[in-house]
């Protein structure tokens, strides 16, 4: 992982960032592409919102790109924080991103928990809690155990035995330098630790993506704050043509956001004249455009992109 190969406070917050949520193996080149882009702390925080949006499009949960910006820009303005809790201060960095770049970076005695550390916890403990509670224990228990001579070490080996060992499924206790301490394994519990949390509703969804081309233009809208991909360039989405014409169907895929299943619908619209109230992007220009994921998916649909 290219972001182990450094100590700059900047590369790891990056990474830290980009990893919550999202799969090493998906990040790698995400990283490089953006540290290519924006090597320093300082190219970030001079960069506008589109040109970071189309960098990180395709990563997902586009609110962090915008809050690494914010970030920048708040740390130019006041300088790199020294400690977990000047971290904190700054846009969008929570306990564990305070605490990941404090231990690696800094080697400030800063703990962390992820999904991986509160694993390792429960089984290692005997912990049965779940959700918050579970949280809540494993915070406190990585603060008790902190190492202050290797604080960096101590968090990202944790985090590597949860990743790579303790995994949710099949891990490999045989395996494990913790295995003779590890209440779990040693009273046949490793499969029902750490108790599951109850799983969100799915909520089921249709919608009609509208591609509407007028002259090898595009027609997209700007999706509103507290909507899904916020401030993005999106595709209108509605179950009523926004103009009156022949619609000619592209054909259907399915996505997921947060606990929402959803099936799209893709028509093509072919307006006598540009439409109000839309961006028109040409054909040519549409990659260089940040658009979410399932919109571009929706757009490819055309065989012109």
């Amino acid at each position: 992982m290219p972001w182990r190969r450094t100590k700059d406070a900047y590369s790891i917050w990056v990474s830290e960032v980009m990893l919550q949520q999202t799969q090493v193996s998906v990040v790698i080149p995400y990283y490089e592409r953006w540290m290519s882009r924006f090597p320093t702390v300082g190219s970030l925080a001079q960069s506008t919102e589109e040109d970071v949006l189309q960098v990180w499009q395709g990563l997902g949960y586009y609110r962090r790109a915008k809050s690494l910006l914010a970030g920048a820009k708040f740390i130019v303005e006041n300088g790199f924080p020294s400690d977990a809790n000047g971290w904190k201060k700054v846009p969008g960095v929570g306990d564990y991103t305070a605490g990941a770049i404090a231990s690696i970076a800094l080697s400030h005695p800063a703990s962390l928990v992820d999904g991986n550390v509160e694993r390792v916890f429960a089984r290692l403990t005997g912990d049965r809690s779940n959700g918050t509670e579970l949280s809540k224990n494993a915070w406190k228990w990585a603060d008790e155990n902190i190492s202050a001579a290797s604080p960096g070490d101590w968090n990202q080996g944790l985090m590597e035995l949860g990743a790579t060992i303790c995994t949710p499924r099949d891990p490999n206790c045989s395996g494990c330098p913790l295995q003779l301490e590890c209440r779990a394994f040693l009273r046949g519990l490793v499969s029902e630790l750490p108790v599951a949390s109850p799983k969100p509703e799915v909520k089921a969804l249709r919608q009609t993506f509208w591609i509407i081309l007028f002259d090898d233009s595009i027609h997209l809208t700007r999706s509103a704050k507290n909507e899904w991909w916020s401030d993005m360039q999106v595709l209108p989405v509605s179950e009523i043509p926004p103009s009156d014409g022949w619609a000619e169907d592209l054909g259907r895929f399915k996505f997921t956001v947060t606990n929402h299943r959803i099936t799209a619908e893709v028509k093509l619209l072919r307006p006598e004249s540009p439409l109000e109230g839309f961006s028109l992007i040409p054909l040519n220009q549409i990659t260089e455009v940040p658009i979410p994921a399932p919109h571009r998916k929706a757009l490819k649909l055309l065989h012109k992109i």
